[in-house]
């Protein structure tokens, strides 16, 4: 699956004004996809995918220790963002995609709606408050 020229356009801009960025969202809604794609310098990606090897309770902690060790620039994507957002992980700027991609299996639906959804919405009710969330205008087609 590809990005669109208008989503690539749209996403690009995003990273050349934030050094941080998070990219989360259910399965199948484009993280994967559009960190991939777009490329507007060499800041390393974080893929919440890597740290699957690590127990469900640590991952959001080894993704904060590699955004640490990553530098000043990188871009993280996953749908275990939300819960290293909530754990502390500190970012310039959220994109969340909300409009799935592909049919989504009914436990990737239970899990945007439940952990990925919910979790996003308290860590950007609390320590999330200030950081600027994006989310895919209506008039980009994302096929």
């Amino acid at each position: 699956m590809k990005c669109s020229s208008a989503l690539r356009g749209w996403f690009s801009g995003i990273l050349k004004r934030y050094d941080r960025v998070v990219v989360t969202g259910p399965s199948g809604c484009g993280k994967s996809t559009l960190a991939d794609e777009v490329r507007v310098d060499d800041r390393p990606i974080l893929r919440s995918d890597d740290f699957k090897k690590h127990d469900f309770e640590t991952v959001p902690y080894e993704i904060i220790k590699a955004a640490d060790a990553a530098g000043p620039s990188w871009l993280a994507e996953g749908v275990m963002l939300p819960r290293a957002l909530r754990k502390g992980l500190d970012c310039d700027a959220v994109v969340y995609l909300d409009r799935p991609r592909r049919e989504q299996l009914p436990g990737q639906v239970a899990q945007g709606k439940g952990m990925v959804w919910k979790v996003f919405r308290e860590w950007r009710a609390s320590a999330g408050a200030g950081i600027p969330v994006y989310f895919l205008p209506s008039n980009i087609d994302d096929d």
